[in-house]
């Protein structure tokens, strides 16, 4: 199966950390797949064997294929619900909440897509939670998204959690940075997955800045370090913690050793 991909913007996944994302690119593009920068669709037809694509540029660029897929992004669907009648303020990117998840009516609270922040199911269901708790208890909570982490579920899979290197630079932090690949992982080497990284990025202290894992199960390694972050764990909190081998979540624990490393010179 041959794959085309167009993007208008200069790189893939522009959320994520950039050296993790153009590693990402690298390894889908070694894979086969053909990766389009910087393109703007201008034209889709559809005739009697498939799909055409042309660029509304001067690069005088067309794909045809069999499927197409359009990915535009979503948005909250609420101008129907007569939120004017309630007395619920809204834009066009959702209805406005507080930091307590409470709409401008005194009585109704709102979670997930429709307030228009980060659409995840994890993040609805963690809005879900605290929207209930502060409707029915008193002492209303606010809500912590605990560095809000996501993973992108390629092949290998890309997670994050917290700021980014790009997002360390603009905010003027001191910042430090952790890498382990997972070509040294005995557990990605036996299984053949051993393709990507974790990075971490921390204070000079140790405090978790941001974790972005890049790998095998990426997915399910960051929730480690969720939980970690959550709990204003050190990264060498986790490197003390003793890791079952051959796992993957070694990996992250070699990562942490760096910074032992680091102190010690």
């Amino acid at each position: 199966t041959r794959v085309t991909l167009f993007n208008d913007l200069n790189r893939l996944l522009i959320h994520d950390d950039t050296e993790l994302a153009e590693d990402l690119t690298k390894y889908l593009e070694n894979e086969g797949l053909k990766i389009n920068l910087n393109y703007s669709v201008s034209k889709i037809i559809k005739d009697e064997k498939g799909w055409r694509v042309s660029m509304k540029d001067n690069k005088n660029i067309s794909e045809s294929g069999e499927h197409l897929l359009i990915a535009l992004g979503r948005k909250a669907n609420v101008e129907d619900l007569n939120l004017e009648a309630a007395d619920i303020l809204y834009d066009r990117k959702g209805i406005k909440v507080n930091r307590h998840l409470k709409t401008s009516a005194s009585n109704i609270w709102a979670a997930g897509d429709c307030i228009g922040g980060y659409q995840f199911s994890h993040i609805a269901e963690l809005e879900a939670k605290l929207a209930v708790r502060n409707a029915l208890l008193p002492l209303n909570a606010s809500i912590n998204y605990q560095g809000a982490p996501w993973t992108t579920f390629t092949e290998p899979e890309l997670a994050h959690l917290g700021y980014t290197e790009e997002e360390c630079k603009e905010k003027g932090l001191n910042y430090r940075v952790y890498r382990q690949s997972f070509e040294h992982d005995d557990r990605a080497m036996t299984e053949g997955t051993a393709y990507g990284k974790v990075k971490i990025l921390t204070t000079a202290l140790g405090h978790l800045l941001g974790v972005h894992i890049l790998g095998p199960r990426a997915g399910e390694l960051i929730n480690e370090f969720v939980l970690a972050k959550r709990k204003k764990l050190k990264i060498y909190d986790i490197g003390l913690t003793s890791h079952v081998y051959p796992t993957l979540g070694l990996a992250l624990q070699r990562a942490t050793d760096e910074w032992f490393a680091d102190w010690g010179s």
